[in-house]
């Protein structure tokens, strides 16, 4: 079967890259609709996904990632306190704080915003928390407010069990901590998203980027910055920090925090996301040598791995990483680079877990060894200027900054 039809209008509405999902995976959820419909042909399941609304939401509630919990990542949480009492609430005697949770899936974090933003001692009717999410079904979760004991996996929420009443069927949350959060039924991507509403003082768009294309990154952040003005403050995933840094945000510097400030407004938001995000790495012409004997090594093994199937390992590895695995995620790149080419987008990756790690020297390493496979990553030619330029090396920072504005720019003809 041929589901090139159905990818592409996945990928068009919800920005997924079925690469890091797994083709598989998405074949596998596509031929079981395509099944309860009553259909083996898939151009005209295809014509019937961009007619029917109702089977598309159906197909898509089974491919987006749902994996969250209570206060997963927890210093963002304290630190999202810490900036409520210390530096919000003296600079506004008046007014309202209003705080974005996208996507919010099934309600985790927004309330896990509300916990923390009681704890500030902020009056009741200050407070304005809004959580979108694509998924209808996770919607419908989260109004519930009933949760099992997977969502529980942070130490975070052990000051607030007291909240949580124990049911037949899990934990409900306390009604005066889900009344805080209004849930909407949204797709960020949308050129029209919140369309009518005010800027927010904080949101939270955390462990997004690592499933989104490229195209989709530039729409999510054209919306992001809409909806934040000036000064206010990004909460994101740890792996993500550096996509932000590089869009023209400011981190802060408070460890585990994973947070970044939203400067001065850009007039041109698509061109310059265009040009500072993160992107693949730019295909070499046949000609051109990585340098070296180091890419020649087990090419012999190449041929006996499809590239799906290295799409699919390389995939769960930056799941695992952005669930916060690390260890584990970097063990299945080692592995993948025992039974597989060297490869400049899985040193990249591992540049990117020993940098969460803080283990920043071997960041480093890795990211020199993905830009001595491909001189032109431009992934990593950003992460090694923005990793000099924290080391105080600005002359070493600027060159590879300069490399990766070159290796972006389209080649002349």
């Amino acid at each position: 079967m041929n589901f090139d039809s159905v990818e592409k209008l996945i990928e068009d509405v919800t920005g997924l890259d079925i690469t890091v999902i797994g083709r598989k995976y998405i074949h596998n959820r596509i031929k079981e609709h395509m099944r309860s419909s009553g259909m083996d042909n898939t151009a005209i399941y295809a014509a019937l996904l961009e007619t029917s609304r109702e089977h598309l939401e159906k197909l898509i509630e089974d491919i987006v990632v749902h994996e969250t919990w209570f206060f997963r990542d927890a210093g963002s949480f304290d630190y999202l306190e810490t900036y409520i009492r210390d530096i919000w609430l003296p600079a506004h005697t008046n007014g309202n704080l209003k705080i974005l949770s996208v996507p919010c899936s099934s309600g985790e974090e927004p309330f896990s915003i509300a916990l923390s933003v009681l704890e500030t001692g902020i009056s009741r009717d200050r407070i304005r928390i809004d959580a979108v999410d694509i998924s209808k079904k996770d919607i419908e979760t989260a109004k519930n407010a009933v949760y099992g004991k997977n969502s529980f996996r942070s130490s975070g929420i052990e000051r607030h069990r007291k909240r949580f009443q124990q049911l037949s069927g899990g934990y409900k949350l306390d009604e005066n901590v889900t009344s805080l959060v209004n849930f909407f039924n949204d797709n960020l991507l949308s050129p029209g998203f919140l369309a009518n509403h005010e800027a927010y003082d904080i949101v939270f768009c955390r462990n997004l980027l690592i499933y989104l294309t490229e195209n989709a990154r530039v729409r999510m952040l054209s919306n992001i910055e809409r909806l934040l003005s000036s000064g206010s403050i990004l909460f994101t995933g740890h792996s993500e920090m550096f996509f932000f840094q590089s869009s023209g945000f400011q981190k802060v510097n408070v460890p585990g925090s994973f947070a970044c400030i939203r400067k001065s407004p850009q007039p041109q938001t698509q061109s310059r996301a265009k040009r500072v995000r993160p992107v693949k790495s730019i295909p070499r012409k046949e000609n051109r040598q990585a340098g070296g004997n180091l890419s020649q090594i087990r090419i012999e093994n190449a041929d006996k791995h499809p590239v799906k199937t290295r799409e699919s390992d390389l995939g769960k590895a930056r799941v695992l990483a952005n669930r916060g695995n690390l260890e584990e995620a970097y063990d299945l790149c080692k592995h993948y680079l025992d039974t597989h080419r060297p490869d400049a987008k899985v040193y990249y990756l591992m540049g990117l877990i020993n940098q969460s790690l803080n283990r920043l020297s071997i960041a480093e390493d890795f990211f020199l060894k993905s830009v001595y496979l491909d001189p032109c990553h431009y992934d990593s030619l950003m992460q090694l200027s923005l990793l000099y330029e924290q080391k105080g090396e600005i002359d070493r920072a600027t060159i590879y900054r300069r490399r990766a504005q070159r290796c972006y720019e389209p080649e002349k003809a």
